[in-house]
């Protein structure tokens, strides 16, 4: 099975609060942590077959009310059906 995620940069406004919270109800978010620096948080979102898209993923998370960019690295991994990463 070929999976596509995504890390993703999150960057808002900073009297949000926590956006990991925020961002982990969102479909297709394996996980979220807030940061301290010029961004907001890190998440890693992921595409099966049988799932949303990441593009689906990516503009869920840009229409939260406090987020102002996006920065995402996208990259592709082949699992079995255990979903153990092929060689």
């Amino acid at each position: 099975m070929k999976t596509m995620q995504a890390y993703l940069l999150v960057q808002g406004d900073p009297s949000s609060g926590s956006f990991a919270g925020i961002l982990r109800n969102v479909p297709g978010v394996l996980t979220a942590e807030d940061l301290a620096g010029p961004y907001s948080a890190i998440v890693l979102i992921r595409s099966l077959s049988h799932g949303p898209r990441l593009e689906e993923v990516l503009a869920r998370i840009r229409q939260l009310p406090a987020v102002t960019r996006v920065l995402s690295v996208p990259f592709a991994s082949c699992t079995d059906e255990r979903g153990v990463e092929a060689a």
